[in-house]
C-alpha cells in the first residue's frame, strides 16, 4: 500500500472510530509501528489529526466549539430531552444538574418542581432557575471554565463529596453500545465522576448524535447509569441493543 493511500485510511478509520491506538492501526493496515507513527507524524503537521499518548484522535469528532455555538445546536432534541429529564425529578429531591447544554435544557421544566434542591456547577442553570422561590440552588464554587460556563477542579469535587443526591443529570459527548458513556473534557469528567459514587440514580442526556460515537475520556459503563434520555430520533435498533444489556431507553 503507498503511503497516501494508507494515510487516506487511516483518517478513514480515525473518523470513524473517534480515537484509535497505534497498534490498532497497525493491525488494521497490516504495517509497522515504526510506519504509522511516521504517517501519524505527517497527518499531524498537516493538522488532519491530533496525537495522543499512544494514539490519535479524530479533528472531525468533538472539536470544541463554543459554549454559546453548542447551546444553539439541535434545540428542539434538547428541548423535549430536557422535557423528559424533569420530569423523573420528584418534589423534596435533591439532584445533581451537570454543565452540558443538553442538562440545561431541563431548567424551563423544573420551576414547577415544589421544594428540590439543584447543586450545579452551571452559570446557565443557576441564571435560569435563581429567581425561582420553590427551588434551593446550590452553586458549586470552583475554576471557571468559560467554554463551559461552569466550574471545574479540586474544590468542585472536594463540595460534590460531601453531598447525597436522590438523582443526577449529566450530559455526554458519545455512547457506544458496547463500551458504555464517554465525555471529550478531561476537567468536567474528573468533577462528574464523583457523582458516580453520590448519586442513586444517574441518567445521561444525549441526543440521538451522541450514538455510536467515542470521546476522549470513558465517562462510565452502563452498569453505572440508572438510564439514558434522549430524544425520538434515535433508530430503533440502538434501543433494542440498549435494552439487551439492561440499559433503560427514555424517549422524549
Amino acid at each position: 500500500m503507498l503511503a497516501a493511500e494508507r494515510m487516506t485510511k487511516i483518517i478513514e478509520i480515525v473518523d470513524s472510530k473517534g480515537i484509535v491506538t497505534v497498534k490498532e492501526l497497525s493491525s488494521l493496515l497490516n504495517a509497522s509501528l515504526m510506519t504509522i507513527r511516521r504517517d501519524l507524524t505527517r497527518l499531524e503537521q498537516r493538522n488532519m489529526i491530533q496525537r495522543t499518548h499512544g494514539g490519535v484522535i479524530s479533528m472531525k469528532y468533538n472539536r470544541d466549539t463554543s459554549y454559546i455555538n453548542r447551546s444553539h445546536l439541535d434545540i428542539d432534541e434538547k428541548t423535549e430531552i430536557g422535557r423528559t429529564a424533569a420530569g423523573l425529578v420528584e418534589e423534596g429531591e435533591v439532584i445533581f444538574l451537570g454543565s452540558g447544554t443538553t442538562v440545561a435544557h431541563m431548567a424551563p421544566f423544573l420551576v414547577h418542581k415544589v421544594g428540590i434542591t439543584a447543586v450545579t456547577p452551571s452559570f446557565q442553570i443557576i441564571n435560569d432557575l435563581v429567581n425561582e422561590q420553590g427551588i434551593t440552588l446550590i452553586f458549586l464554587g470552583g475554576i471557571v471554565k468559560s467554554d463551559t460556563y461552569s466550574t471545574v477542579g479540586q474544590t468542585v469535587e472536594k463540595e460534590l463529596s460531601n453531598y447525597h443526591f436522590h438523582k443526577a443529570f449529566i450530559g455526554a459527548s458519545g455512547i457506544m453500545v458496547e463500551k458504555g458513556v464517554f465525555n471529550s473534557d478531561f476537567l468536567i469528567s474528573s468533577e462528574e465522576k464523583v457523582i458516580l459514587g453520590k448519586a442513586e440514580k444517574i441518567f445521561i442526556l444525549a441526543d440521538h448524535s451522541k450514538f455510536e460515537k467515542s470521546a476522549l475520556i470513558h465517562f462510565c459503563t452502563f452498569d453505572q447509569i440508572s438510564g439514558i434520555i434522549t430524544d425520538s430520533k434515535i433508530p430503533e435498533r440502538l434501543v433494542k441493543s440498549c435494552q439487551a444489556i439492561g440499559v433503560e431507553i427514555f424517549k422524549s
